[in-house]
């Protein structure tokens, strides 16, 4: 083979080991006669979206990614102990948790809200698995049973995957790849819209952003009356029960609320006798409250109310932690002006109160879901994240202000109680703090590490997009803490105590098109003539 053909071969090879590795198993790419050329594998996971670290110190952290790719990493190295790649369009993972009993498993909940599956921790095994319905279609709720309204569209499963067959089919049949590509791109990108049930000009407050939280999923311990844990998901204006002791993928009650068209999420009662569901109504200006009520091993709605704000309101709605506050959920308004509370337990009114004129002056404020009582909430705005403390008279000023940071972990419990974890760059350092969430979000742990990341192509540090907060026993009995960090370069990084103890470039697992091209022959193999 001449050097132009061995290099053709190499490039062929490459790449297509490269796209097999980002989406599936590649071992079948190599050959005996291949070993020298094409002999590797990287494989890879995809941009973390969540995570959750695995208790009693096993040294492993689980994670849903972009990439519909759920796995297993270990805490050490990074490398990855197990992973399952879901359908790439269509199978987003919108929740994961870890539940211990009976068998130690990953639940997650995806699809829009439709898939509901359990993967063992140890080896990623798939334990069961639900299709929970649909119910129709609903454009705020974004289910596609039937179609899901996106702008003035109406997209469904089968209309969707027919449209990228055609795309890949005129790709196919045409002499012009320029064309074909970018049309094939579009048809992928507007199938995944309409698989996703993004509304299209919805406008401003709730609707625009209808389908964050349109399920949501809370496990509820085993108590007075219920003598196993239960696992509760809302999806599609369905509530179901799920007995994980059973260890099936039936459910054991369901509940349907007529007409609750609204982003929603699930909040479990301090006694665990219930089940709130708490969502902004279509509209945008009204807060809606639904009681589930449990009995023995079925459950009933209790009731249904809407409770108005007197103007728009804007996602996401935040759940506070069950009994540490007066109120369960609080929620922004579209204005940025008023922070609204409501006390799901009474869930008779709403209560607004007014943002100091100087917090609410910030550029593109929202509230972070990292509360526990309404006292004391965390503002995001274009300077970073800003504590929001309720004064006696009743409006909210600003407290303590950490500039410049980027995001926030969802709340994890510790030996000291309540934490979340907030993340930010000040150029190549990447710094980290561990707050207090009872305690007035007050800094209990920070670490800074020096060289935790490359620059982006103007020399700028690559910003944090997502971090989320694990909690272990030091050898010495104290509390320590280590966090997953994701940066907007689908690096995924461990920090702790100041030290970047591994990272893993994600970028990769993106891959979706490639072109293949021929590679440039060296020197040594052009001088080495056409029977080198």
């Amino acid at each position: 083979m001449g050097a132009h053909g061995r290099a053709s071969a190499v490039a062929f090879l490459t790449l297509t080991a490269l796209l097999a590795s980002a989406i599936g198993p590649a071992a079948a790419i190599i050959k005996q006669t291949q070993l020298g050329e094409a002999d590797w594998i990287s494989q890879h996971v995809g941009k973390v979206a969540r995570a959750e670290f695995a208790a009693g110190g096993r040294p492993r952290v689980y994670a849903a990614t972009e990439s519909n790719v759920v796995a297993c990493l270990n805490l050490r190295d990074g490398s990855i102990v197990w992973r399952q790649i879901l359908n790439a369009v269509t199978d987003a993972v919108e929740h994961l948790m870890l539940v211990d009993l009976p068998t130690p498993a990953v639940i997650t909940l995806s699809g829009g809200g439709t898939n509901l599956r359990a993967w063992s921790m140890a080896d990623g095994a798939l334990l069961w698995e639900h299709v929970l319905p649909t119910g129709g279609a609903t454009g705020s709720t974004g289910g596609f049973g039937a179609g899901t309204v996106a702008g003035d569209k109406v997209f469904s499963h089968e209309a969707a995957m027919a449209a990228i067959a055609a795309a890949r089919a005129a790709e196919a049949s045409s002499d012009d790849p320029a064309v074909t590509e970018a049309a094939a791109e579009a048809a992928v990108k507007a199938a995944a819209k309409g698989l996703a049930g993004t509304a299209g000009d919805a406008g401003g407050g709730a609707d625009a952003n209808a389908t964050e939280g349109s399920s949501s999923m809370v496990v509820l311990a085993a108590g007075e009356g219920r003598p196993a844990p239960l696992l509760v998901a809302f999806t599609h204006g369905r509530v179901f029960g799920f007995d994980l002791l059973a260890g099936s993928a039936r459910a054991a009650w369901e509940v349907e609320i007529t007409g609750w068209e609204c982003a929603a999420a699930v909040h479990s009662s301090a006694d665990a006798s219930g089940v709130h569901l708490l969502g902004l109504l279509s509209g945008g200006s009204h807060l809606g409250v639904a009681r589930i009520v449990l009995q023995g091993t079925g459950a009933r709605l209790g009731r249904v109310i809407g409770l108005a704000a007197g103007e728009q309101l804007a996602a996401p709605l935040l759940l506070l932690a069950a009994g540490s506050g007066d109120a369960s959920a609080v929620v922004l308004t579209a204005s940025g002006s008023r922070v609204c509370s409501v006390d799901a337990a009474e869930g008779e009114s709403m209560s607004c109160q007014r943002l100091d004129a100087s917090v609410a002056a910030e550029g593109n404020p929202r509230l972070l879901p990292a509360a526990v009582s309404s006292q004391t909430v965390l503002l995001h705005t274009a300077a970073g994240i800003t504590v929001l403390q309720r004064a006696m008279g009743g409006s909210y000023r600003a407290g303590t202000s950490f500039p410049g940071a980027m995001a926030v972990s969802a709340v994890a419990p510790t030996d000291q109680g309540l934490a979340v974890a907030i993340g930010g760059r000040d150029g190549r350092a990447l710094w980290t703090k561990v707050l207090n969430a009872t305690d007035s979000f007050q800094v209990v742990s920070e670490e800074a590490v020096a060289d935790a990341g490359q620059l982006d192509a103007e020399g700028k540090a690559i910003q944090v997009d997502s971090i989320f907060l694990g909690a272990f026993r030091r050898k010495g009995g104290q509390t320590g803490f280590r966090a997953l960090v994701s940066l907007a370069d689908a690096t995924a990084a461990v920090v702790q105590q100041g030290v970047r103890v591994w990272a893993r470039p994600e970028a990769l697992a993106g891959v979706l098109r490639a072109r293949f091209e021929e590679l440039p022959a060296t020197a040594a193999a052009a001088a080495g003539g056409a029977g080198a």
